[in-house]
């Protein structure tokens, strides 16, 4: 110990009582009082903030409340590329599923036609049912090849 400052226990060099402030959550998480302590700390412990196009409370977890999302969705619906369909072309695709909650069909980017592997698939699921299976493709594609 030669050389080494001696600070015993009960010395005031031990110990010194300090004032924080800074900024605790709802939940009892300190964040500070840095420049976005506040807005961490709020974030942190609501469960509800306002909607940014509206200001209407909604779940934290989402930017928009339901009716503006909604909104949103019905404009981009709206945008899409429209086409007849020729009744022609099962397709997979590579985003499932082809239709959204509110029933509204989306041209699919065509990965491969379904109907090419129908016989594959069905035998997957149903097993070697031949009459079966030959019924199930013959009125897939009735009309259609």
């Amino acid at each position: 110990m030669s050389g080494e400052k001696v600070i015993p226990f009960d010395s005031p060099e031990a110990a010194r009582l300090v004032t924080v402030t800074g900024w605790v959550s709802s939940d009892g998480r300190f964040f500070g009082n840095l420049d976005d302590a506040e807005r961490i700390a709020r974030y942190a412990g609501c469960t509800h903030q306002p909607c940014g196009e509206c200001g209407v409370l909604c779940e934290k977890m989402y930017t928009r409340c339901p009716e503006c999302r909604a909104k949103e969705e019905s404009k981009r619906f709206a945008e899409k590329k429209r086409q007849e369909w020729d009744c022609v072309g099962l397709y997979e695709t590579r985003q499932a599923p082809a239709i959204d909650a509110h029933a509204r069909a989306y041209i699919a980017e065509a990965v491969a036609p379904a109907l090419e592997r129908i016989d594959e698939l069905l035998t997957r699921h149903m097993g070697t049912r031949a009459e079966e299976l030959h019924e199930i493709r013959k009125l897939l594609t009735e009309g259609r090849e």
